[in-house]
């Protein structure tokens, strides 16, 4: 597993980790440790095929602590197949960076760690 943290004042996006070649991810969520004081706050995770395909839009989440994106109508289209209504991994055949998108929308505090579960070959 790897675990980024990002702070209220970070940049976006930021690579959370680069996916090496003939790896796969099979989960990935979010601990928000402060939460943001934004008035609309945003944050997805993916990567450049689908910025979402981890974590949809879990913005409106961000105001309170805890975990995110532990039910299956948070994960992006890599982790659920909506379709079948059933989880999946996401195979990388290259070495793809996964990328954390945000607006914390003028927040002053706020702090969230983002983890990726992933098996390498």
């Amino acid at each position: 597993m790897v675990k980024k943290i990002i702070s209220y004042g970070n940049s976006s996006p930021q690579t959370i980790v680069t996916a090496p070649a003939h790896s796969v991810v099979s989960m990935a969520a979010c601990y928000v440790d402060t939460t943001f004081n934004g008035s609309v706050p945003s944050f997805i995770l993916g990567d450049a095929s689908d910025d979402n395909g981890f974590i949809t839009d879990i913005g409106a989440q961000l105001g309170t602590t805890g975990y995110k994106n532990t039910d299956h109508d948070e994960w992006g289209n890599y982790l659920w197949h909506n379709a079948g209504s059933h989880p999946r991994w996401k195979f990388y055949e290259v070495e793809t960076p996964v990328v954390a998108t945000f607006n914390f929308d003028s927040s002053t505090q706020g702090q969230l760690t983002v983890f990726v579960c992933m098996k390498m070959a």
